[in-house]
């Protein structure tokens, strides 16, 4: 997805572009790890499955910023890449990321 934006925007340096790469991959791996770590499957084992708009209607879940923060992801990488602001659009991908990784830890604080 970064190297795709590359092609469309040159004037980025390869530096902002592996900066952006490294950074997501970091994010996108730690949280995999988190999720699937033992003490957030042993927490979820048995738990009732809830739709992302019953999550998001729980205005105290710790999930309900990362829902809201996806929900305005697109229109606001779309808006970015209109105005040819590439780095902010990676960043606001790069702060849902960060959000995911907070979330998780409360979550696991609480297990």
């Amino acid at each position: 997805m970064v190297a795709q934006l590359y092609i469309f925007y040159s004037d980025w340096s390869h530096e902002q572009l592996d900066k952006y790469n490294h950074e997501i991959q970091a994010y996108v791996g730690n949280s995999l790890l988190r999720i699937t770590s033992d003490r957030i499957m042993a927490r979820v084992q048995g738990a009732k499955p809830r739709t992302l708009t019953e999550i998001y209607k729980d205005k105290e879940s710790p999930n309900y910023q990362v829902i809201a923060a996806h929900l305005r992801l697109a229109e606001n990488v779309e808006k970015c890449l209109r105005d040819m602001e590439v780095a902010e659009a990676l960043q606001h991908i790069v702060d849902l990321l960060k959000l995911v990784r907070l979330c998780i830890s409360v979550l696991n604080a609480a297990s």
